[in-house]
């Protein structure tokens, strides 16, 4: 099975590109624009294969529209990589115009460390 998302690797660590299709976007036949949960779902794989460690929470910034057949280029930077944790951004862009800027947490609870590590409330 094909893929929703199909990044392709770029030429450097950390840089991806992937091509807006008809697939990925909403709008009428004759305005089709990238739909902002497929922005958000790339912005995650970037930094997940990036991270190489699996998402736990995200957040992205739309600034502009990406219309297809335009290619986005994905940069993501590794902000600081913990033993269990890595925080990740990524500027996306099309045509050297801002399109996303995102940011997330990547990483598992070492099974190791109990749930909670608090004292109960008295």
């Amino acid at each position: 099975m094909k893929s929703l998302i199909e990044l392709e690797q770029g030429g450097a660590d950390g840089q991806y590109s992937l091509t807006v299709e008809p697939r990925l976007c909403v709008g009428t036949p004759n305005h089709l624009f990238l739909y902002g949960g497929a922005g958000l779902a790339s912005a995650i794989a970037a930094m997940e294969r990036a991270s190489a460690r699996p998402l736990l929470w995200a957040s992205a910034q739309y600034l502009s529209y990406a219309r297809p057949p335009a290619t986005l280029l994905f940069d993501v930077q590794s902000l600081k990589v913990g033993r269990n944790s890595s925080q990740c951004r990524v500027a996306v862009s099309s045509q050297g115009a801002d399109v996303i800027h995102a940011h997330g947490t990547f990483g598992s609870q070492d099974p190791a460390i109990p749930p909670h590590q608090w004292a109960a409330m008295p």
